[in-house]
């Protein structure tokens, strides 16, 4: 069986979920829940598109599941910095600039 393009996205999108979400002991539910509810969707979406379809309901199909993975990727990466951002604080890294300075 060929691989497919889109459940492998998904595959990396979800392991990355994993990576950023696993690490949060206690963390915002809400963006979890929604970031949950998104690869439900992008999940659907890569299992439509190996359904047949006509060629512009696949085109669309196809935007839609790539603006997702876009949107998640850039979310992951907010959270990745802010991960990053808080364990620099964590370390006593505390440089602050004077106010005015």
């Amino acid at each position: 069986m060929a691989t497919n393009v889109f459940e492998h996205e998904l595959e990396k999108l979800t392991a990355r979920f994993n990576r950023v979400f696993g690490e949060e002991a206690v963390g915002d539910l809400r963006a979890r829940s929604a970031t949950i509810l998104a690869l439900c969707r992008a999940g659907m979406l890569a299992h439509a598109i190996r359904s047949p379809m006509d060629e512009r309901e696949t085109k669309t199909v196809t935007g839609e599941f790539m603006h997702l993975r876009n949107v998640l990727n850039r979310f992951f990466d907010a959270i990745e910095l802010q991960q990053k951002r808080r364990s620099y604080d964590a370390t006593g890294n505390n440089n602050r600039i004077a106010a005015g300075g």
